[in-house]
């Protein structure tokens, strides 16, 4: 059953008759008026350089380089095919991007930021996989977990000196103004979780044990809702991360972990007229455990060549990737889905280092 639990599908309305989403209203914690407000106009930035996450040992991870507005992938996924060079000088310039990155700045959470060195290569291990980074001179004020985890901590993002990092906020569960948007995104929940449920029968033969109507009386609970203006006056950008949950005792043998329907996807709302909103929601079938199910890590937002960019994490108990993702009010374009590590061919579980 656990196959047949680990199907996704993507319900979009990017195209044909937009779907209507409710404008999204800031949460109290925030008596800033209409997130629109917050859009900075972008100031004069590197036309090129690198971009990496800091984990909290220290070790810093880049996974893009632009130059212009094109973006590139250029540092090494693993060591199978590389060596590691001997010092920071050796380190190909190819692996940069094509020039050697000058002063970087570390963001920290909370608008904290710093200059950061860069010291030497070191092998790290992300799941089970070694991959190549750069020890800095960071060192971070939490501890360092023992044993380390998968997905490993990350601390901050890594820009190079003079670019705005643009935080992306988070709009607490508790806000009025969630409860709200999970109603007016309840017909696209309810789509998400009929269309992965049929591709589950038809594929796997498996019913799941409530019909569609007593699941659609079910309520769904949002329990992460990131959200930030466009650059397009009157649009924002958000991302959530729902669940409708089911309880045990449905499918023999879940007595301890109940049948669940995540649901995680982009909403690009209208804040002037909510019926050019648009929405593309992903469902999964699956148990408490929640197994394959990835969640967003928002490191914040960049501008790149006059255009403003999200940068965050997806990962879940079996991977991690780093992407870079174009906003705009009729489709959202990844420019970077750079690959952090996972459990590819590992024979067994184990423990980063």
């Amino acid at each position: 059953m656990a196959c047949a639990l680990s199907v996704s599908i993507t319900v979009s309305a990017w195209r044909g008759t937009p779907q209507i989403v409710g404008p999204a209203t800031p949460a109290p914690a925030s008596p800033s008026p209409h997130p629109q407000s917050a859009v900075a106009t972008p100031s004069p930035a590197p036309n090129r350089g690198i971009i990496a996450v800091m984990r909290r040992d220290g070790v810093m991870v880049p996974f893009a380089s632009f130059k212009g507005s094109r973006w590139s992938e250029p540092w090494p996924e693993s060591t199978r095919f590389h060596d590691l060079p001997i010092n920071a000088d050796a380190v190909p310039v190819e692996w940069w991007g094509g020039e050697v990155p000058g002063p970087l700045t570390l963001h920290l959470p909370g608008g904290v930021s710093r200059p950061v060195a860069i010291r030497a290569p070191r092998v790290y291990r992300s799941f089970c996989q070694t991959r190549i980074g750069m020890v800095t001179d960071y060192r971070s004020d939490e501890p360092i977990p023992l044993p380390p985890p998968n997905p490993y901590p990350k601390d901050g993002l890594v820009l190079p000196a003079g670019m705005e990092l643009l935080p992306i906020p988070t709009v607490s569960r508790l806000a009025p103004a969630t409860a709200e948007f999970a109603k007016t995104l309840m017909p696209a929940f309810d789509k998400a979780e009929d269309d992965i449920l049929r591709a589950i029968q038809e594929s796997e033969r498996w019913i799941h044990p409530v019909n569609a109507a007593q699941r659609h009386a079910r309520p769904v609970t949002i329990e992460a809702w990131y959200r930030a203006p466009m650059d397009e006056p009157g649009w924002s950008a958000s991302y959530v991360e729902a669940a409708r949950t089911y309880g045990t005792g449905l499918v023999p043998g879940d007595s301890e972990c109940g049948l669940e329907t995540v649901f995680t996807g982009w909403v690009h709302t209208n804040t002037v007229d909510p019926k050019k909103s648009r929405w593309q929601i992903v469902a999964r079938a699956t148990y408490c455990d929640r197994n394959g199910v990835k969640y967003m890590l928002p490191l914040g937002q960049i501008h790149v060549a006059g255009q403003l960019y999200w940068v965050y994490q997806f990962s879940s108990f079996g991977d991690e990737w780093y992407e870079i993702a174009r906003m705009t009010p009729l489709k959202m374009g990844f420019a970077v889905e750079s690959y952090g590590g996972g459990m590819r061919g590992c024979a067994t579980p184990g423990f980063g280092l």
